[in-house]
Protein backbone atom coordinates (compact mmCIF):
# COMPACT_ATOMS: atom_id res chain seq x y z
CA UNK A 1 0.00 0.00 0.00
CA UNK A 2 1.34 3.42 -0.92
CA UNK A 3 0.61 6.61 0.95
CA UNK A 4 0.49 8.65 -2.26
CA UNK A 5 -2.79 9.42 -4.04
CA UNK A 6 -1.82 7.18 -6.94
CA UNK A 7 -1.06 4.16 -4.81
CA UNK A 8 -3.41 1.18 -4.85
CA UNK A 9 -4.27 -1.78 -2.72
CA UNK A 10 -5.63 -4.71 -4.68
CA UNK A 11 -7.90 -7.09 -2.82
CA UNK A 12 -8.44 -10.47 -4.38
CA UNK A 13 -11.82 -12.10 -3.86
CA UNK A 14 -12.46 -15.81 -3.77
CA UNK A 15 -15.87 -17.41 -3.45
CA UNK A 16 -16.95 -20.87 -2.47
CA UNK A 17 -19.57 -22.02 -4.98
CA UNK A 18 -21.91 -24.96 -5.04
CA UNK A 19 -21.15 -27.93 -7.28
CA UNK A 20 -24.73 -29.14 -7.61
CA UNK A 21 -26.13 -29.76 -11.06
CA UNK A 22 -28.03 -26.80 -12.55
CA UNK A 23 -31.54 -27.08 -13.92
CA UNK A 24 -33.30 -25.04 -16.60
CA UNK A 25 -35.04 -22.54 -14.30
CA UNK A 26 -32.85 -19.87 -12.68
CA UNK A 27 -34.77 -20.24 -9.40
CA UNK A 28 -33.86 -23.92 -9.36
CA UNK A 29 -30.17 -23.25 -9.82
CA UNK A 30 -27.99 -23.88 -6.76
CA UNK A 31 -27.01 -20.63 -5.00
CA UNK A 32 -23.61 -19.15 -5.69
CA UNK A 33 -21.74 -16.16 -4.27
CA UNK A 34 -19.66 -13.87 -6.49
CA UNK A 35 -17.34 -11.18 -5.06
CA UNK A 36 -15.98 -8.10 -6.82
CA UNK A 37 -12.23 -7.53 -7.07
CA UNK A 38 -11.75 -3.84 -6.18
CA UNK A 39 -8.60 -1.71 -6.32
CA UNK A 40 -8.40 1.35 -4.05
CA UNK A 41 -5.90 3.82 -2.59
CA UNK A 42 -4.93 3.74 1.05
CA UNK A 43 -6.12 7.34 1.39
CA UNK A 44 -9.68 6.10 0.77
CA UNK A 45 -9.58 4.55 4.24
CA UNK A 46 -11.60 1.51 3.27
CA UNK A 47 -12.32 -0.97 0.52
CA UNK A 48 -15.82 -2.25 -0.31
CA UNK A 49 -16.47 -5.73 -1.65
CA UNK A 50 -19.80 -6.36 -3.36
CA UNK A 51 -21.15 -9.87 -2.86
CA UNK A 52 -23.80 -10.98 -5.33
CA UNK A 53 -25.77 -14.17 -5.21
CA UNK A 54 -27.15 -16.04 -8.18
CA UNK A 55 -29.39 -19.06 -8.51
CA UNK A 56 -32.41 -19.48 -6.26
CA UNK A 57 -33.10 -16.14 -4.55
CA UNK A 58 -36.42 -17.05 -2.93
CA UNK A 59 -34.92 -18.25 0.35
CA UNK A 60 -32.75 -16.79 3.09
CA UNK A 61 -29.09 -17.48 2.37
CA UNK A 62 -26.24 -17.24 4.90
CA UNK A 63 -22.59 -16.91 3.94
CA UNK A 64 -19.54 -16.51 6.15
CA UNK A 65 -16.70 -14.28 5.00
CA UNK A 66 -13.22 -13.53 6.27
CA UNK A 67 -10.03 -11.75 5.24
CA UNK A 68 -6.73 -13.55 4.63
CA UNK A 69 -3.23 -12.09 4.43
CA UNK A 70 -1.30 -12.13 1.20
CA UNK A 71 1.30 -9.42 0.64
CA UNK A 72 -0.83 -7.09 2.79
CA UNK A 73 -0.80 -7.95 6.51
CA UNK A 74 -3.77 -7.62 8.86
CA UNK A 75 -3.23 -4.91 11.45
CA UNK A 76 -0.56 -3.20 9.37
CA UNK A 77 -2.02 -2.77 5.86
CA UNK A 78 -5.69 -3.47 6.57
CA UNK A 79 -7.92 -4.37 9.54
CA UNK A 80 -8.99 -7.99 9.64
CA UNK A 81 -12.71 -8.66 9.29
CA UNK A 82 -15.00 -11.66 9.42
CA UNK A 83 -18.68 -12.40 9.81
CA UNK A 84 -21.83 -14.07 8.60
CA UNK A 85 -24.10 -12.08 6.32
CA UNK A 86 -27.63 -13.05 5.37
CA UNK A 87 -29.44 -12.44 2.08
CA UNK A 88 -33.17 -12.07 2.58
CA UNK A 89 -35.59 -13.52 0.02
CA UNK A 90 -35.27 -11.53 -3.21
CA UNK A 91 -32.11 -9.75 -2.06
CA UNK A 92 -29.21 -10.32 -4.45
CA UNK A 93 -26.32 -8.17 -3.17
CA UNK A 94 -24.49 -7.32 0.05
CA UNK A 95 -21.47 -5.13 0.76
CA UNK A 96 -18.51 -5.97 3.00
CA UNK A 97 -16.33 -3.04 4.11
CA UNK A 98 -12.71 -3.57 5.16
CA UNK A 99 -10.99 -0.62 6.85
CA UNK A 100 -7.52 0.58 5.80
CA UNK A 101 -5.35 2.22 8.51
CA UNK A 102 -4.04 5.68 7.67
CA UNK A 103 -0.43 5.11 8.69
CA UNK A 104 1.29 6.96 5.82
CA UNK A 105 3.81 4.13 5.42
CA UNK A 106 5.09 3.44 1.89
CA UNK A 107 4.79 -0.29 1.18
CA UNK A 108 4.09 -0.49 -2.55
CA UNK A 109 1.19 -2.34 -4.08
CA UNK A 110 -0.20 -4.96 -1.70
CA UNK A 111 -2.98 -7.53 -1.84
CA UNK A 112 -5.14 -9.32 0.64
CA UNK A 113 -7.87 -11.86 0.08
CA UNK A 114 -11.54 -12.09 1.00
CA UNK A 115 -13.14 -15.51 1.00
CA UNK A 116 -16.83 -16.33 1.34
CA UNK A 117 -18.61 -19.63 1.84
CA UNK A 118 -22.31 -20.44 1.78
CA UNK A 119 -23.27 -21.94 5.13
CA UNK A 120 -27.05 -22.25 5.11
CA UNK A 121 -30.14 -21.82 2.95
CA UNK A 122 -33.52 -21.62 4.68
CA UNK A 123 -37.12 -20.61 4.17
CA UNK A 124 -37.08 -19.07 7.69
CA UNK A 125 -34.97 -16.12 8.95
CA UNK A 126 -31.27 -16.63 9.79
CA UNK A 127 -29.30 -14.44 12.20
CA UNK A 128 -26.25 -12.53 10.99
CA UNK A 129 -23.12 -11.22 12.69
CA UNK A 130 -19.97 -9.40 11.70
CA UNK A 131 -16.64 -8.58 13.29
CA UNK A 132 -14.07 -5.90 12.52
CA UNK A 133 -10.87 -6.37 14.48
CA UNK A 134 -9.17 -3.05 15.18
CA UNK A 135 -5.87 -2.33 16.86
CA UNK A 136 -5.45 -0.18 19.97
CA UNK A 137 -2.50 0.75 22.19
CA UNK A 138 -0.19 0.38 19.19
CA UNK A 139 -0.99 -3.33 18.88
CA UNK A 140 -0.73 -5.04 15.52
CA UNK A 141 -2.87 -7.96 14.44
CA UNK A 142 -1.03 -10.46 12.30
CA UNK A 143 -1.64 -13.84 10.63
CA UNK A 144 -5.40 -13.60 11.06
CA UNK A 145 -7.25 -16.74 10.01
CA UNK A 146 -10.88 -17.75 10.29
CA UNK A 147 -11.70 -21.45 10.41
CA UNK A 148 -15.13 -22.27 9.01
CA UNK A 149 -14.95 -25.84 10.27
CA UNK A 150 -12.94 -25.79 13.52
CA UNK A 151 -10.78 -28.88 13.98
CA UNK A 152 -9.95 -28.13 17.62
CA UNK A 153 -12.47 -29.56 20.06
CA UNK A 154 -14.38 -26.90 22.00
CA UNK A 155 -15.57 -27.49 25.57
CA UNK A 156 -18.00 -30.36 25.95
CA UNK A 157 -19.11 -29.92 29.54
CA UNK A 158 -22.82 -30.60 30.18
CA UNK A 159 -23.65 -26.96 30.81
CA UNK A 160 -22.31 -25.44 27.62
CA UNK A 161 -21.53 -27.91 24.81
CA UNK A 162 -20.91 -24.99 22.42
CA UNK A 163 -22.63 -26.83 19.60
CA UNK A 164 -23.49 -23.49 17.93
CA UNK A 165 -19.95 -22.23 17.30
CA UNK A 166 -20.20 -19.32 14.86
CA UNK A 167 -16.53 -18.57 14.38
CA UNK A 168 -13.04 -19.58 15.37
CA UNK A 169 -10.22 -17.07 14.93
CA UNK A 170 -6.46 -17.35 15.30
CA UNK A 171 -4.16 -14.33 15.32
CA UNK A 172 -1.06 -12.81 16.88
CA UNK A 173 -0.91 -9.38 18.50
CA UNK A 174 2.05 -7.39 19.77
CA UNK A 175 2.06 -6.46 23.46
CA UNK A 176 2.84 -2.96 24.74
CA UNK A 177 5.72 -2.16 27.11
CA UNK A 178 3.62 -3.42 30.03
CA UNK A 179 2.98 -6.75 28.31
CA UNK A 180 -0.66 -5.90 27.64
CA UNK A 181 -2.82 -5.56 24.56
CA UNK A 182 -6.42 -4.50 24.03
CA UNK A 183 -8.24 -5.34 20.82
CA UNK A 184 -11.76 -4.32 19.82
CA UNK A 185 -14.41 -6.16 17.86
CA UNK A 186 -17.17 -4.00 16.39
CA UNK A 187 -20.04 -6.43 16.30
CA UNK A 188 -23.51 -6.43 14.82
CA UNK A 189 -25.99 -8.70 16.55
CA UNK A 190 -26.09 -9.56 20.24
CA UNK A 191 -22.77 -11.00 21.47
CA UNK A 192 -22.62 -12.55 24.91
CA UNK A 193 -19.51 -12.26 27.04
CA UNK A 194 -19.98 -15.86 28.17
CA UNK A 195 -20.00 -16.93 24.51
CA UNK A 196 -16.37 -15.89 23.93
CA UNK A 197 -13.69 -18.47 24.66
CA UNK A 198 -9.89 -18.51 24.38
CA UNK A 199 -7.64 -21.52 24.10
CA UNK A 200 -4.96 -21.95 26.75
CA UNK A 201 -1.45 -23.37 26.41
CA UNK A 202 -2.77 -26.88 27.12
CA UNK A 203 -5.11 -26.70 24.14
CA UNK A 204 -8.21 -26.39 26.35
CA UNK A 205 -10.88 -23.73 25.85
CA UNK A 206 -11.75 -21.40 28.73
CA UNK A 207 -14.40 -18.74 29.14
CA UNK A 208 -12.75 -15.33 28.66
CA UNK A 209 -14.99 -13.54 31.16
CA UNK A 210 -13.59 -10.25 32.47
CA UNK A 211 -11.71 -10.66 35.75
CA UNK A 212 -10.73 -7.01 36.12
CA UNK A 213 -7.42 -7.24 34.26
CA UNK A 214 -8.00 -9.61 31.34
CA UNK A 215 -11.12 -10.79 29.55
CA UNK A 216 -14.09 -9.47 27.60
CA UNK A 217 -15.85 -6.12 28.07
CA UNK A 218 -18.94 -5.36 25.93
CA UNK A 219 -20.36 -1.86 25.44
CA UNK A 220 -23.24 -0.44 23.39
CA UNK A 221 -22.73 1.99 20.49
CA UNK A 222 -25.12 4.72 19.36
CA UNK A 223 -25.61 3.04 15.97
CA UNK A 224 -27.00 -0.12 17.53
CA UNK A 225 -23.78 -2.13 17.20
CA UNK A 226 -21.67 -3.30 20.11
CA UNK A 227 -17.97 -3.01 20.85
CA UNK A 228 -16.29 -6.07 22.32
CA UNK A 229 -12.94 -5.27 23.92
CA UNK A 230 -10.53 -8.12 24.52
CA UNK A 231 -7.86 -7.49 27.16
CA UNK A 232 -4.80 -9.75 27.04
CA UNK A 233 -1.61 -10.19 29.07
CA UNK A 234 1.62 -11.43 27.50
CA UNK A 235 2.35 -14.87 28.93
CA UNK A 236 -0.91 -14.80 30.86
CA UNK A 237 -4.61 -15.40 30.39
CA UNK A 238 -5.55 -15.37 26.70
CA UNK A 239 -1.98 -15.96 25.47
CA UNK A 240 -1.98 -19.53 24.18
CA UNK A 241 1.81 -19.75 23.92
CA UNK A 242 2.07 -18.89 27.66
CA UNK A 243 5.44 -17.19 27.03
CA UNK A 244 6.46 -13.64 27.88
CA UNK A 245 7.93 -12.83 24.47
CA UNK A 246 6.27 -9.58 23.37
CA UNK A 247 3.76 -11.45 21.19
CA UNK A 248 0.35 -12.69 22.31
CA UNK A 249 -0.93 -15.72 20.41
CA UNK A 250 -4.71 -15.77 20.46
CA UNK A 251 -7.05 -18.62 19.58
CA UNK A 252 -10.57 -17.24 19.96
CA UNK A 253 -13.99 -18.85 19.56
CA UNK A 254 -17.29 -16.97 19.35
CA UNK A 255 -20.33 -19.06 20.23
CA UNK A 256 -24.06 -18.79 20.65
CA UNK A 257 -23.93 -19.67 24.32
CA UNK A 258 -27.23 -20.67 25.98
CA UNK A 259 -25.93 -19.72 29.42
CA UNK A 260 -26.89 -16.76 31.54
CA UNK A 261 -23.81 -15.40 33.31
CA UNK A 262 -23.75 -14.06 36.88
CA UNK A 263 -20.39 -12.47 37.70
CA UNK A 264 -19.17 -11.28 41.08
CA UNK A 265 -16.36 -8.95 42.14
CA UNK A 266 -12.92 -9.49 43.72
CA UNK A 267 -14.68 -8.88 47.06
CA UNK A 268 -16.85 -11.30 49.03
CA UNK A 269 -20.17 -11.72 47.17
CA UNK A 270 -23.42 -13.65 47.51
CA UNK A 271 -24.44 -14.75 44.01
CA UNK A 272 -27.58 -16.57 42.90
CA UNK A 273 -28.43 -18.28 39.62
CA UNK A 274 -31.04 -16.96 37.22
CA UNK A 275 -34.26 -18.49 35.90
CA UNK A 276 -32.30 -20.29 33.16
CA UNK A 277 -29.13 -22.36 32.93
CA UNK A 278 -26.49 -20.20 34.60
CA UNK A 279 -22.75 -19.86 34.86
CA UNK A 280 -21.82 -18.27 38.21
CA UNK A 281 -18.35 -16.72 38.38
CA UNK A 282 -17.24 -15.37 41.76
CA UNK A 283 -13.86 -13.77 40.84
CA UNK A 284 -12.50 -14.01 44.37
CA UNK A 285 -13.27 -13.09 47.95
CA UNK A 286 -14.68 -16.33 49.35
CA UNK A 287 -18.12 -16.00 47.73
CA UNK A 288 -21.34 -17.83 48.52
CA UNK A 289 -22.82 -19.28 45.33
CA UNK A 290 -26.35 -20.64 44.94
CA UNK A 291 -27.58 -22.21 41.72
CA UNK A 292 -31.16 -22.53 40.56
CA UNK A 293 -32.55 -25.87 41.72
CA UNK A 294 -33.77 -28.05 38.88
CA UNK A 295 -31.71 -26.21 36.25
CA UNK A 296 -28.14 -26.75 35.13
CA UNK A 297 -25.57 -24.51 36.83
CA UNK A 298 -21.84 -24.10 36.25
CA UNK A 299 -19.81 -22.74 39.17
CA UNK A 300 -16.66 -21.30 37.59
CA UNK A 301 -13.46 -20.43 39.43
CA UNK A 302 -10.68 -18.42 37.79
CA UNK A 303 -7.92 -18.30 40.44
CA UNK A 304 -6.74 -19.67 43.78
CA UNK A 305 -7.72 -16.31 45.32
CA UNK A 306 -11.26 -17.70 45.59
CA UNK A 307 -10.35 -19.89 48.58
CA UNK A 308 -13.22 -20.05 51.07
CA UNK A 309 -16.04 -20.09 48.52
CA UNK A 310 -19.23 -21.95 49.44
CA UNK A 311 -21.65 -23.67 47.05
CA UNK A 312 -24.96 -24.06 48.84
CA UNK A 313 -27.05 -26.36 46.63
CA UNK A 314 -24.85 -28.35 44.26
CA UNK A 315 -26.78 -30.95 42.22
CA UNK A 316 -24.55 -33.96 41.52
CA UNK A 317 -24.96 -35.34 38.03
CA UNK A 318 -26.38 -32.04 36.79
CA UNK A 319 -24.26 -29.09 37.98
CA UNK A 320 -20.51 -28.79 37.37
CA UNK A 321 -17.61 -27.04 39.10
CA UNK A 322 -15.24 -25.51 36.54
CA UNK A 323 -11.63 -25.49 37.81
CA UNK A 324 -9.95 -25.23 34.41
CA UNK A 325 -8.40 -21.79 34.92
CA UNK A 326 -7.39 -22.57 38.50
CA UNK A 327 -5.44 -25.62 37.30
CA UNK A 328 -3.92 -23.54 34.50
CA UNK A 329 -2.57 -21.15 37.13
CA UNK A 330 -0.87 -24.14 38.80
CA UNK A 331 0.67 -25.17 35.47
CA UNK A 332 -1.11 -28.50 35.64
CA UNK A 333 -0.51 -30.44 32.40
CA UNK A 334 -2.41 -33.67 32.98
CA UNK A 335 -5.94 -34.82 32.20
CA UNK A 336 -7.16 -36.14 35.58
CA UNK A 337 -6.21 -33.79 38.44
CA UNK A 338 -8.11 -35.99 40.92
CA UNK A 339 -5.99 -39.04 40.13
CA UNK A 340 -2.90 -36.82 40.09
CA UNK A 341 -3.78 -35.47 43.58
CA UNK A 342 -4.03 -31.81 42.54
CA UNK A 343 -7.75 -31.91 43.41
CA UNK A 344 -8.99 -33.82 46.45
CA UNK A 345 -11.89 -34.09 48.88
CA UNK A 346 -12.39 -33.84 52.64
CA UNK A 347 -15.77 -34.67 54.13
CA UNK A 348 -17.25 -33.14 57.28
CA UNK A 349 -20.75 -33.49 58.73
CA UNK A 350 -22.33 -30.66 56.74
CA UNK A 351 -20.70 -31.27 53.36
CA UNK A 352 -17.41 -31.75 51.52
CA UNK A 353 -14.37 -29.56 50.91
CA UNK A 354 -12.77 -29.59 47.48
CA UNK A 355 -9.04 -29.31 48.20
CA UNK A 356 -6.13 -28.06 46.08
CA UNK A 357 -2.51 -29.16 46.13
CA UNK A 358 -0.16 -26.98 44.06
CA UNK A 359 2.16 -29.85 43.11
CA UNK A 360 0.01 -32.97 43.39
CA UNK A 361 2.20 -35.84 44.59
CA UNK A 362 5.15 -33.47 44.97
CA UNK A 363 6.56 -32.64 48.38
CA UNK A 364 6.66 -28.82 48.25
CA UNK A 365 2.97 -28.28 49.02
CA UNK A 366 0.14 -29.91 50.93
CA UNK A 367 -3.58 -30.09 50.14
CA UNK A 368 -5.59 -27.14 51.45
CA UNK A 369 -9.32 -26.45 51.57
CA UNK A 370 -10.49 -24.47 48.54
CA UNK A 371 -14.29 -24.76 48.04
CA UNK A 372 -16.91 -26.02 50.46
CA UNK A 373 -19.84 -27.86 48.83
CA UNK A 374 -22.69 -27.88 51.28
CA UNK A 375 -24.89 -30.95 51.80
CA UNK A 376 -22.95 -33.22 49.43
CA UNK A 377 -20.96 -36.25 50.58
CA UNK A 378 -17.45 -37.08 49.39
CA UNK A 379 -18.73 -40.17 47.57
CA UNK A 380 -21.30 -38.08 45.70
CA UNK A 381 -18.81 -35.36 44.75
CA UNK A 382 -15.82 -37.58 43.90
CA UNK A 383 -16.52 -37.95 40.17
CA UNK A 384 -15.05 -36.40 37.02
CA UNK A 385 -18.64 -35.81 35.85
CA UNK A 386 -19.05 -33.12 38.51
CA UNK A 387 -16.11 -31.06 37.19
CA UNK A 388 -14.67 -29.29 34.19
CA UNK A 389 -10.88 -29.56 34.14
Amino acid sequence: ILASPTATVAAQAVSDVSTQTATTSSNNLPPQIHITNPTVSEKDGKVNFLLTRTGNTSNYLAARYFTIDQGAKAGLNYLAAAGQLVFEPGQVSKTITVELPQNQIYTGKQQFQVEAAITKESSTPISSWSVALTDTNGSLVRQWTHDLTPTVALPTDPVNPLSNTTGEFDFYVTADKNGQATLSFNVTGDPKANGIYVQNANGKWVNFVNNGSTGVVISDNSDGTKTVKLNFQDGGRGDSDASVNGVIKVNLAITNSPLKTVVGTPLKDTLTGSSQATQIIGLGGGDTLTGNAGLVNEFTYTSTAETGSIITNFQTGKDVINLREVLDSLNYQGSDPIADHYVGFKHIASGTFVTLDNDGLGTKDIARNFIFVKGVSENQLHSLNNFVF
